[in-house]
């Protein structure tokens, strides 16, 4: 005797329960009764259907009923059946059907059952062939097929706008976080996400519809995802993103998508002036050079926060918090009134420690609108050494992983409820970060002008 299970291609139904003839010719075979037993799928989802599809030669030198039975391991329901037979009775029961078709002597046909499970259970097809009423005992094939339980989860997402006001052609980011609130891992996590008109991924050969290969979360397990955008028309824009699975359901679709929307300014000069306000001078604690400029709102109204844009530098700025058009600008998180101004510390990076010259007209001042400023949760890096500086500056000390992201956050009380975030966050270059809070830009203050001033360190994704 042979066997055969095979992947179903073809589909044969012609409508619910029909009952239809196929001319169909089989080739010889030696055996008394040959069959193959094929299904669509093994794996499901409950209430979809599964085809099992039977095909038989009767060689047996006998004119029989052949009698054919699916034996279910759990409650099944039949929507649909096909076969060539005539005469061919079917009969079903909550865990078994049963086919009878007469087969004459050195022909065949088929049969093909659709069935459903309501259940989320491992469902397992026992089929058994055989010819009663003579003394042969006939021939059974058990074939098993599994339909895994059912994936039950629940997918949520988050997307965060941008904290720093965003203006035309900067290159920023926004976070998309995927979580699997359920007790059973979600497989097959995907993230697409969606930009509207004017902000472009920065690979500019990539879609504006990409699509994140998650993978696998486990139960109450979430992803944080950062993704690089630029901005290249101003106005109101929203970001989103949505998450599926290739396995399982999901028990609240409503929280599978989110967006997020900030607007994007045009970059408008003339409200603000910068003016160099002492000499490039080398700070032995860093081994950068420094320089400090006056930013003055020399404006009728006030300025939200403010940006200064350095042109036709020779070295690079250590304390950029972006770039617009490539050129590196440093960020003012605070309020200037009319007529207020503010000292910035520019850092540059310079091999021979030799000042060079930053002319007035190098710099571009603009007001820009307020930073959104997340409350920190309780730090995650324990900050390992705190020692006020001479300078009457304060350094910071941490562990750190060499390539990941830091931001810091400050505030004037212990329970931070005037959070700030500290401009730029710090790409950790060893195991170790020192950081100084030596004021504007950095800080919205000098240290040594507050009563008080409290850090978290937080990992960025």
């Amino acid at each position: 005797m042979q066997s055969y299970i095979k992947a179903f291609t073809v589909l044969r139904f012609l409508g619910p329960l029909a009952i239809f003839f196929i001319a169909t010719t089989f080739p010889a075979r030696a055996q008394l009764l040959i069959f193959d037993a094929r299904v669509s799928h093994t794996n499901t989802l409950i209430n979809t259907p599964i085809l099992y599809s039977l095909d038989f030669t009767n060689n047996s030198g006998l004119v029989q009923n052949v009698v054919i039975t699916n034996r279910f391991s759990a409650p099944i329901v039949l929507t649909d059946f096909g076969t060539n037979l005539f005469n061919t009775v079917i009969s079903v029961e909550s865990n078994q059907i049963v086919a009878v078709a007469q087969v004459p002597l050195g022909q065949g046909g088929f049969v093909d059952l659709q069935v459903t499970s309501t259940n989320a259970t491992v469902l397992t097809n026992f089929v058994t062939f055989s010819l009663p009423a003579t003394n042969f005992p006939g021939v059974q094939l058990v074939t098993t097929f599994t339909n895994a339980p059912i994936v039950i989860s629940d997918l949520a997402v988050t997307v965060t706008a941008p904290s720093a006001p965003v203006l035309v052609n900067d290159q920023f980011s926004y976070f998309v976080t995927v979580t699997n609130r359920s007790g059973t891992a979600a497989t097959g996590v995907q993230l697409t996400n969606t930009l509207p008109a004017g902000i472009t991924f920065r690979n500019t050969s990539a879609a504006n519809q990409p699509i994140i290969n998650v993978g696998d979360l486990a139960a109450n397990a979430g992803r944080r995802f950062q993704l690089f955008v630029r901005a290249t028309s101003a106005g109101s824009k929203t970001v989103s993103a949505a998450a599926g699975m290739s396995g399982g359901s999901d028990t609240n679709a409503a929280n599978n998508a989110a967006s997020a929307t900030f607007t994007v300014d045009a970059l408008v000069t003339g409200q603000l002036i910068a003016t160099n306000a002492s000499d490039m001078v080398l700070n032995f604690q860093n081994a950068l050079m420094e320089q400090t400029v006056r930013l003055v709102n020399i404006s009728s109204s006030n300025a939200a926060s403010a940006r200064l844009i350095i042109n036709n530098l020779q070295h690079p700025l250590r304390n950029a918090a972006g770039t617009n058009s490539g050129t590196p600008f440093v960020a003012y998180a605070a309020p200037l009134a009319p007529g207020e101004g503010v000292n910035l510390v520019l850092q540059y990076f310079v091999p021979a420690r030799v000042a060079f010259d930053v002319p007035n007209d190098s710099y571009v001042a603009v007001a820009t609108s307020t930073y959104n400023v997340n409350v920190p949760v309780p730090s995650a890096v324990t900050i390992t050494n705190i020692v006020q500086l001479p300078s009457q500056d304060v350094m910071i000390e941490f562990p750190a992983t060499p390539g990941r992201t830091y931001t810091i956050y400050y505030s004037s009380a212990m329970d931070f409820p005037d959070a700030r975030a500290a401009i730029p966050p710090i790409v950790a270059q060893t195991s170790k970060v020192q950081w100084i809070d030596d004021g504007p830009p950095k800080t919205i203050s000098a240290v040594n002008s507050t009563t008080n001033r409290f850090y978290r360190v937080l990992l960025n994704p």
